[in-house]
């Protein structure tokens, strides 16, 4: 079991800090539906799958097949159904335990399959979950959202785990501002 933090509140008030966001973009992915605002000058790259998508959103002066900097959400289909906080936990719970380093995986480094707890916050009105981390080249901050049988991951990508200083930081937490159901 987790030792989870009491939340924190939205830390931006479901507004974007230091932006005007009157030029962003707007992604909308109906399949999972959700919307997302992201800078005029970023390229939005999708990947969908039968049960769940992917969409990355890349900044300019991130080249070739760098992710170091690159905004991701990956949503998909659960088997239960989350209403309340308490199932939210119970989620993130699941999935944490199922990333312990004595549960196998896909993952040919099990030692890098490590999703450690930052905070529990609160974004748009939901709990969320704020995690650093993650398994093979899937390293950075992720936020975990838990809506109805829907999963959203929302992560900042930093392949150099021991680097504090993520690249895009501000704008990522821009984006996540503008998440909306």
């Amino acid at each position: 079991t987790l030792n989870i933090p009491s939340p924190t509140p939205d830390p931006t008030g479901g507004q974007s800090p230091n932006a005007d966001l009157a030029d962003w973009k707007t992604y909308s992915n109906e399949k999972f539906k959700y919307q997302v605002m992201y800078p005029p000058t970023w390229t939005a790259r999708e990947n969908n799958m039968l049960s769940s998508d992917f969409v990355s959103f890349k900044s300019p002066d991130i080249q070739g097949n760098d992710s170091t900097g690159v905004v991701g959400i990956m949503a998909e289909k659960m088997t239960t159904s989350v209403t309340t906080d308490s199932d939210a936990l119970l989620q993130f719970q699941t999935f944490m335990d199922s990333c312990s380093p004595s549960t196998p995986t896909q993952c040919t480094e099990k030692v890098k399959d490590v999703y450690k707890l930052e905070k529990q916050m609160t974004v748009n009105g939901r709990l969320v979950f704020q995690t650093y981390g993650g398994c093979c080249l899937d390293i950075g901050r992720h936020i975990f959202i838990y809506n109805n049988d829907i999963r959203y991951r929302i992560t900042l990508y930093n392949l150099d785990p021991s680097s504090a200083n993520l690249k895009n930081e501000s704008e990522f937490d821009q984006i996540l501002s503008t998440f909306r159901f």
